[in-house]
């Protein structure tokens, strides 16, 4: 319900379209319950959702394109590991995110969608930075790929912190400073931060650690003979 001078607005969802029988029937419990003439009840006005069905379905695909092109990256540069964490990374990132939103009955609009995105661009920039630090890595060389992760976490450690505390930062002062029209917008900005830190140091070196025994290249004996053995 929505007081706006004289008049008040009441706000209905429906799953279904109303008969006009069961309108002048929502109409009559309305007048009931703010006790007023039936007769000063207007009419009722369709409103359509915030966001479409192309919205989600434009979201949706944005973020696989971006997914799917850190991938290919990571795994030419890198190798398959590198590619599944990136995936795997913005795949948990994503869900959190949303479950976070459904668990506060966040409103979806189109600051929502941007979020999201925003989150994946995140998340395939630290997964390449820490991938382009074991490459970097002399345990790498070593065969030792426990040690290499480690390594390259400690050395992109400042930059990932420094990067979730600015968001964060910047969520908390949208709580303090931000009309009220998009408060739900610096709980957006506060989620990027804790979710990106947790794929950053827990998701996505899991995963590498897990999946990289299997991408190892395969060495070849070589057989050197001499001339007389031909």
């Amino acid at each position: 319900i929505l007081g706006e001078g004289d008049n008040t607005k009441i706000v209905i969802r429906y799953k279904e379209s109303l008969t006009e029988e069961n309108q002048l029937k929502v109409n009559a419990d309305i007048a009931q319950a703010l006790e007023i003439d039936i007769i000063n009840i207007s009419e009722h006005k369709e409103v359509k959702p915030i966001v479409e069905a192309k919205d989600y379905i434009f979201t949706a695909a944005t973020i696989l394109m971006l997914v799917v092109g850190a991938c290919l990256f990571a795994y030419y540069r890198y190798n398959g590991a590198s590619a599944l964490a990136v995936i795997l990374g913005s795949v948990i990132g994503t869900l959190g995110f949303m479950s976070i939103g459904t668990i506060l009955r966040l409103s979806i609009g189109m600051s929502y969608f941007a979020m999201l995105l925003i989150l994946n661009v995140i998340i395939a920039y630290f997964a390449l930075t820490i991938f382009e630090a074991i490459r970097r890595s002399n345990w790498l060389g070593n065969g030792d790929y426990n040690m290499a992760i480690t390594s390259a976490l400690k050395e992109t450690r400042i930059r990932i912190m420094v990067f979730s505390i600015a968001i964060l930062l910047l969520g908390v002062l949208f709580v303090a400073f931000a009309p009220a029209a998009i408060k739900y917008v610096s709980l957006n900005i506060l989620f990027i931060a804790v979710v990106v830190l947790a794929v950053a140091w827990y998701v996505i070196p899991f995963v590498w650690n897990v999946f990289i025994p299997y991408c190892k290249k395969r060495e070849y004996k070589v057989k050197a003979t001499s001339e007389d053995e031909e």
